[in-house]
């Protein structure tokens, strides 16, 4: 079986970066990684569209490095990661109008999935 680039992504996470310590040296430009998947009914086209049409709020986000925008493996299912440059900024943000019309604004048909680790070091700038 082949495992998808996501997962792959997850398992890296889930392995190496979700038990590290706070001594270790951070990612110079993010140091919390954010991963959502979500379960919806639009199509990968109104999907995309939600997404633009929201784009400039996210890039307003105090504290957001990145936002990486996927498509998961099966139908309706797609997900973010968000690199963080830290975790008040993402308590900060579940805060927010933008956070909390999330679900409204993607169709989301059921619980999302999320999941927050520390990030330890970047292969690349």
């Amino acid at each position: 079986m082949k495992l998808k680039p996501i997962y792959i992504l997850y398992l890296l996470c889930v392995l190496i970066i979700g038990s590290c310590s706070e001594d270790h040296n951070h990612a110079e430009k993010g140091t919390v990684m954010q991963i959502v998947k979500i379960k919806t009914n639009l199509s990968e086209a109104e999907f995309i569209a939600a997404a633009k049409k929201r784009e400039p709020q996210f890039e307003a986000i105090p504290g957001i490095v990145q936002k990486y925008y996927l498509k998961l493996g099966g139908s309706g299912e797609y997900g973010g990661v968000y690199i963080w440059d830290s975790e008040a900024s993402i308590k900060a943000f579940k805060e927010t109008t933008l956070a909390k019309t999330i679900g409204e604004a993607y169709g989301v048909i059921e619980p999302p999935s999320v999941e927050i680790v520390e990030i330890l070091f970047q292969l690349r700038d």
